[in-house]
């Protein structure tokens, strides 16, 4: 019967992690001044797309966004975006595609990061994507703050200066083969 109990949790546990496919990026950005952020965002890639054009995904609460701000007039503070908005334009206005990020659908009143190249081939689609191009394949790379902490709008732009893939978390890998030792070691004590 604990085999079996075990043997459903792993079940369970693999399937939770095959179904789960949130992609995560950390980044640095510059405002080309005084003041850096550092943070990361990410998406889960199962969100549905809610908008039936086949070249703009729009994907609400299907992501994150966080940093923290060193330097210049809001050294210190930090923000995090949970469940926020996320848009992929593919091939936009046949020059460009685009990754939107943000805290809000409103691009004029909301903190947001977006990815834009001239590389057309960068994108498929409207799928949210899961890999980056390298800094140098993109048209621009921002990270705006819409809003500071007191609600003034600020309208501060920076520049990414670094983005790398979010790495699996190592303790992952030796988890299956964990679970089953403890199986094996179970099955002993049974016959035993």
């Amino acid at each position: 019967m604990k085999i079996r109990s075990l043997l459903f949790l792993a079940g369970m546990l693999a399937s939770a992690t095959s179904s789960a496919a949130m992609v995560a990026f950390n980044y640095t950005a510059s405002n080309g001044g005084d003041s850096t952020i550092t943070g990361s965002f990410g998406y889960e890639t199962t969100t549905p797309d809610s908008d039936p054009d086949a070249a703009v995904g729009v994907y609400d609460g299907a992501g994150y966004l966080n940093g923290t701000i060193t330097g210049g007039t809001y050294g210190g503070q930090s923000f995090n975006f949970t469940n926020t908005y996320v848009e992929v334009l593919d091939n936009y206005q046949s020059s460009y595609d685009d990754l939107y990020v943000g805290s809000s659908s409103d691009f004029n009143n909301n903190s947001y990061l977006e990815l834009a190249s001239y590389d057309l081939g960068w994108l498929d689609g409207d799928a949210l994507p899961t890999t980056l191009l390298p800094l140098s394949g993109y048209l621009y790379l921002d990270v705006i703050l819409g809003y500071d902490f007191t609600g003034v709008l600020v309208d501060e732009g920076y520049t990414l200066t670094s983005i790398s893939a979010v790495p699996v978390p190592p303790a992952i890998w030796p988890f299956g083969s964990a679970l089953a030792g403890f199986v094996g070691w179970s099955r002993r004590r049974q016959k035993a």
